[in-house]
């Protein structure tokens, strides 16, 4: 008779267990902070050069403030180079041309994520809303070499720098491998707010697109 109540009360124990456990098609929330890296290409649109054509890699930051909303810091840099060649003729001489344009781009960009996916899914979808700060530069140079004799000379123009404020939005998608781990990307437009969207120029967008990988620390959150 005695074990009638402990087999009972052992039912009871294993019952909650159950209850409370993680099933196969979930994955739990995890720490509050997560870090992150990838690459991706941003374009960010200038009326005066330095246009910003970006393949940058980047690292990030981010802190969950509730299962909806997070904040998120992401650093970019990129280095774009392009260079053209042809001939033509300089006092009768033949020569060969290079013209050479290299840009380099600095972002720093801060986000908010709003997600609109059940925790419990493994794929994740977010609304992204925020602010970048792109520094460019845009180095560009012209060569000549002389194909009669091999002569060469060069002319390096004035170094163009410019930092600008952008308004950042666009939609995030990440698939949770486990508790800790995801992968993801992200696409963008992008709104330079020097200028004014009086025209069709000032309308215009620029745009990026990130794909990465990101890990959350810590022990369930929610």
């Amino acid at each position: 008779m005695m074990r009638l109540p402990v087999l009972i009360g052992a039912a009871a124990v294993l019952n909650c267990y159950s209850a409370t456990a993680q099933t196969p098609d979930s994955v739990p929330a995890a720490g509050k902070w997560y870090v992150g890296a990838g690459a991706g290409y941003h374009y960010y649109y200038s009326i005066n050069r330095p246009y910003v054509r970006a393949r940058p890699v980047y690292l990030m930051g981010g802190y969950t403030v509730t299962p909806k909303v997070s904040l998120q810091a992401e650093v970019q840099y990129g280095r774009v180079v392009n260079q053209t060649h042809n001939q033509g003729q300089v006092d009768g001489e033949l020569y060969d041309f290079t013209y050479r344009e290299e840009t380099r781009s600095t972002a720093v960009t801060l986000l908010a994520r709003f997600n609109r996916s059940q925790p419990s899914h493994h794929l994740q979808f977010d609304w992204l809303l925020g602010l970048a700060v792109v520094s460019g530069m845009q180095k560009d140079a012209a060569y000549r070499t002389s194909t009669t004799t091999g002569a060469s000379s060069a002319y390096y123009y004035q170094p163009i720098r410019e930092t600008t404020p952008h308004l950042v939005g666009g939609l995030g998608l990440r698939y949770l491998l486990g508790p800790h781990l995801s992968i993801g990307g992200e696409l963008l437009i992008s709104k330079n707010t020097k200028i004014p969207p009086v025209s069709v120029w000032g309308l215009a967008p620029g745009f990026g697109a990130n794909l990465g990988v990101s890990y959350r620390f810590g022990a369930p959150a929610y």
